[in-house]
């Protein structure tokens, strides 16, 4: 089986959703599937064509962020997947509505079956309220498949009035093998090598600068949970690379003029899994999402994690939500829930072990990466 996957971004730009991809990939390829992915070009220096674990990449479009590089990137991409669709089973797209319209349009064009994965609740609600959305959206709701993660994404394709047979409900995945508690020997080497205390109570964000996904939201509340927790430490892992609504410069502005301390700024790391390895919360604080990696490989990782209470981060937490789960865009909640777990190691570790505990029962990878060729199989057949 041929499957051609297709996402606007991929590496060398980090994220939840480029992880995801590139984790699925490996584990198809280990089934049996042959897997190609197509990726947006961003800058000159990335490389048209290359291998990564093994798998072809393939970057189009013209190099930029502008519009016209927008444009350029979607006729380009429409082309591509029109003639290449012919040499596949499957054209399956990973993101916005708008991206799984392209796959629908080109897999109506080369005669092949299209997948389309909305990772994002809210998109599709944004697109309904315009004449062009309205026409992207009744081309996507064409796709012979369309992933829903969540009960709130589920609402937003009924509300387009996308028909139910087309609707599978498949997760992400996390691989918790790799995100997985610390021994407390290893969890304390880590901590010495990147200058932390054993009576440190660190945070960690994982996730791209951008509003959507509260950040700031986080640096406001911090002042307060440094008052009340003298040893608490934050660690961001992400940035706003390759993001046209970046709030990076801001973010980093805000902690040198209002001399926001114990703030560590870790970048695109590859290897999330040791911060999260050293931690004691997680904070995620996004304003939206569709069913949260970041969120999945800290729990994976027996973290506690604190955030609002949305779509797909509610679904994750429900058994959890008195200590975990804040009001939405309520910072005082959202802050008061970090100091009472910060305060509570035995709290921290027992919701941490469940969490741990739930997510390896109904996410692990090699489940979901069965689940699609399953739904793969199924469009083949006639």
């Amino acid at each position: 089986m041929k499957i051609l996957m297709v996402i606007d971004r991929y590496e060398p730009i980090w994220g939840g959703a480029e992880n995801q991809l590139r984790q699925l990939s490996r584990r198809l390829e280990a089934i049996g599937v042959q897997i190609k992915i197509v990726t947006r070009r961003w800058e000159s220096s990335m490389k048209k064509r290359e291998i990564i674990d093994d798998v072809p990449v393939i970057r189009i479009g013209w190099p930029g962020t502008g519009h016209l590089s927008t444009i350029g990137y979607t006729l380009s991409l429409i082309s591509y997947l029109s003639q290449q669709g012919k040499r596949v089973d499957v054209i399956h797209t990973h993101g916005a509505a708008a991206l799984g319209a392209v796959g629908s349009l080109a897999a109506r064009l080369s005669g092949v079956r299209n997948v389309a994965k909305v990772a994002t609740a809210g998109r599709i609600s944004n697109l309904a309220r315009s004449a062009f959305g309205k026409v992207i959206l009744s081309v996507f709701k064409r796709s012979d498949a369309i992933v829903c993660m969540t009960e709130e994404i589920q609402d937003e394709l009924d509300h387009i009035g996308v028909e139910p047979k087309r609707i599978l409900r498949i997760p992400n995945g996390v691989d918790t093998s790799r995100f997985r508690p610390f021994h407390e020997t290893t969890r304390t080497q880590w901590r010495e090598r990147f200058g932390l205390h054993a009576k440190d109570i660190v945070l960690v964000f994982s996730g791209r600068f951008v509003p959507r996904k509260g950040i700031d939201f986080l640096i406001a509340a911090w002042p307060d949970i440094l008052e009340k927790i003298p040893t608490a430490r934050l660690i961001l892992l992400g940035s706003g690379r390759h993001q046209p609504d970046s709030i990076e410069y801001r973010i980093r502005r805000d902690i040198e003029e209002k001399r926001i301390s114990h703030v560590y700024f870790a970048g695109d790391i590859r290897n999330p899994e040791l911060y999260l390895g050293i931690a004691d919360i997680f904070a995620f604080p996004s304003r939206r999402e569709g069913f949260p990696n970041a969120l999945l490989e800290a729990m994976a990782a027996g973290l506690s994690p604190v955030a609002f209470s949305i779509g797909g981060v509610r679904e994750l937490l429900t058994e959890f939500s008195a200590y975990c789960l804040a009001e939405c865009g309520n910072l005082a909640d959202f802050r008061c829930k970090i100091i009472r777990l910060a305060h509570d190691p035995d709290l921290r570790s027992r919701i941490g072990s469940a969490a741990r505990r739930f997510v390896h029962s109904q996410f692990s990878f090699d489940r979901i990466a069965n689940n699609y060729l399953a739904a793969y199989s199924q469009l083949k057949t006639p």
